[in-house]
């Protein structure tokens, strides 16, 4: 697209709605009581850097993970973070999704909204290897972010340990924060081997 087709004022409406997310909280945390909480355009930037510890000769299209990564949460900053525990049913979640990524696509442009709206749908379809590792990087970084919080003193965070990984590098690095939560809650139950003397 050339500059002079460009819709300047749509764009710059698009990227408002991007510094939504920049400053959205993740209601999962905030129901949690955690202060100051990650946002969910944070959320989304670590699981794009993920993206980049794939193996270079996997057969996962590392960008394409990237993109996924970017657009997956995007409707939210119209609608919100809606989780499991604000009464709201999956359908209905993912009917509101929708309507925000048509809007937001609408703003970006013809090129950049189809690629939006392409990657939204092949996310939640689940399809793809992509969209696959990337509902899996998802959930890692879900995992990762209630180790964080968990060595920064806070409890009550267990319900974020029971996740299932299925591709070999979420399994490692989820094995690792699994073992180092485990070994934490030993400790804490006073149920750490003495050192010999």
């Amino acid at each position: 697209m050339s500059v002079d087709k460009m819709n300047v004022p749509n764009m710059l409406e698009f990227l408002r709605f991007m510094n939504e997310l920049k400053h959205l909280k993740r209601q999962g945390w905030v129901l949690k009581n955690i202060e100051q909480p990650e946002t969910v355009a944070g959320h989304m930037y670590r699981m794009a850097v993920m993206s980049l510890l794939l193996p270079v000769d996997s057969k996962i299209d590392r960008i394409r993970c990237m993109e996924l990564s970017l657009v997956h949460d995007m409707g939210e900053s119209i609608i919100g973070d809606i989780t499991p525990y604000c009464g709201v049913p999956r359908e209905e979640k993912l009917k509101r999704e929708r309507a925000a990524i048509e809007k937001l696509a609408s703003l970006a442009g013809a090129e950049a909204g189809e690629k939006i709206t392409a990657l939204f749908s092949e996310y939640e379809s689940q399809e793809t290897e992509e969209a696959k590792f990337v509902k899996e990087l998802d959930h890692l970084d879900l995992l990762l972010q209630a180790r964080e919080y968990e060595q920064k003193g806070h409890s009550d965070l267990n319900e974020f340990f029971r996740l299932q990984f299925q591709h070999p590098t979420t399994m490692a690095l989820s094995q690792q924060v699994m073992d180092d939560h485990n070994a934490t809650k030993s400790v804490k139950n006073g149920d750490a081997e003495t050192p010999a003397k």
